[in-house]
């Protein structure tokens, strides 16, 4: 037979463990669907952009720009005539998106470890 403590302590341990199993969970259900979020917002801009920036080429005198552009207007840009500005615009929202997705999940993995060593100590 146990005693009361043991039991006490028995039922604190069950807690804790039905606690960090609920958590666990619940992170991974944030981890997907950050993840998934992301991917689908990353396929979506693809799938969208290249057709957006094609439109503002051709809308402006049959896919050539304004003849008062063209002689000094464009020296430092070398995207805004072609179709190319919206994969660069692509990879950099990618790129941004992927970075930010890395340092959540990094931490939330952490808060996760802080919890499990409190339900530990306590």
């Amino acid at each position: 037979m146990r005693t009361s403590d043991e039991r006490i302590a028995a039922l604190h341990a069950r807690a804790g463990e039905i606690r960090k199993k609920d958590r666990a969970i619940k992170t991974n259900l944030a981890r997907i669907s950050a993840t998934a979020a992301c991917a689908c917002f990353i396929i979506a801009l693809a799938l969208f952009m290249p057709q957006i920036s094609s439109q503002s080429i051709a809308g402006t005198h049959n896919g050539t720009l304004p003849p008062e552009t063209t002689p000094g207007g464009l020296y430092g840009s070398i995207f805004t005539d072609t179709a190319y500005l919206g994969y660069v615009v692509i990879g950099i929202v990618a790129f941004l998106l992927g970075a930010a997705l890395t340092m959540f999940l990094f931490r939330l993995k952490k808060w996760q470890v802080n919890m499990d060593r409190e339900d530990e100590i306590v």
